[in-house]
């Protein structure tokens, strides 16, 4: 009697399969796997970008203290908000039909095998079980199922959303004039990236650690949203320093320098009306040494 326990326990270990094995013996779950992969990267960086953008105009409607733009950046990232929750919409449905689609087939296979164990990864590598590992075979079993595949063509052929975002020309912001303009937002990116982005991120931790239940909330969020304001605006006034000399410099050199302004909607989501004239009037800021010193002095 021992003797038949002991074979017949050793018998029931003699298959196993691991569920990530399966996937990876199917070349079908293995193509599929490589297009939503490649198409969620895509779709990642697109929501991604448009957050960057959201986040720079509202750095330059801050720094410019125009009502416009501050309407158009609470549009923009409300449209933003929008695009985001559409996709997790569309990949929350196309990952559980995805999954439900092999899992439920899988399972249906692996009832022929009823003494197999769902076997773990050693985190050594390998296996944890011993004997026969039947992964591969249940993964070939589901590239020859019509209707498994029938249906992940259905999920393959899915058009993933490609959001995008509102675009408008803007007003040039008077600096000498509004004839020509430069894009804020480059020169922050250029200029301050690193300390504008520690704003926004020390901000948003700010803002966070607020009690909504305190009675002090509301003066709490207007005091801190002050803070924000203030340390763009310094930012601002850096920039502003820098370009007088600039300007003091290059206006009987170039009469465009004479008539500029600033452009403070992100050229992806329309920029502004007149001439861009940005990429000269940074050569000219960086060439200046006077310019680069205001600018590292206050990075």
């Amino acid at each position: 009697m021992i003797s038949f326990l002991f074979l017949s326990s050793f018998a029931q270990a003699q298959e196993y399969f691991h569920f990530d094995s399966i996937a990876q013996n199917s070349t079908m779950f293995m193509k599929s796997s490589e297009i939503g992969i490649n198409n969620l990267s895509t779709l990642q960086g697109t929501l991604a970008s448009q957050q960057s953008l959201s986040t720079a105009l509202r750095s330059t409607s801050v720094m410019l203290k125009s009502s416009a733009l501050s309407e158009w950046t609470a549009y923009i990232a409300q449209e933003s908000e929008k695009n985001t929750a559409k996709a997790e919409v569309f990949l929350t449905a196309y990952q559980t039909d995805y999954g439900n689609a092999y899992e439920k087939k899988a399972l249906e296979y692996l009832k022929s095998y009823p003494n197999a164990q769902s076997c773990k990864s050693s985190p050594f590598g390998g296996s944890t079980c011993q004997g026969t590992d039947i992964s591969p075979e249940i993964g070939k079993k589901l590239d020859q199922d019509t209707e498994l595949v029938s249906i992940i063509d259905e999920i393959n052929a899915r058009i993933w959303p490609t959001p995008k975002l509102p675009t408008k020309e803007a007003d040039v912001i008077k600096f000498t004039g509004t004839a020509n303009y430069i894009q804020l937002d480059f020169f922050i990116s250029k200029l301050f990236k690193k300390k504008i982005a520690g704003h926004h991120t020390w901000y948003a931790k700010s803002f966070s650690s607020l009690d909504p239940q305190s009675s002090s909330y509301k003066k709490d969020v207007d005091k801190l949203y002050d803070n924000f304001e203030k340390r763009l605006h310094d930012d601002q006034k850096s920039i502003e320093k820098s370009l007088k000399i600039v300007v003091k410099k290059m206006k009987k050199k170039d009469p465009r320098f004479q008539d500029f302004g600033f452009c403070g909607n992100p050229t992806q989501l329309g920029g502004c009306k007149g001439i861009n004239i940005t990429d000269d009037v940074f050569s000219a800021l960086a060439d200046n040494k006077k310019a680069v010193k205001i600018i590292q002095k206050a990075q």
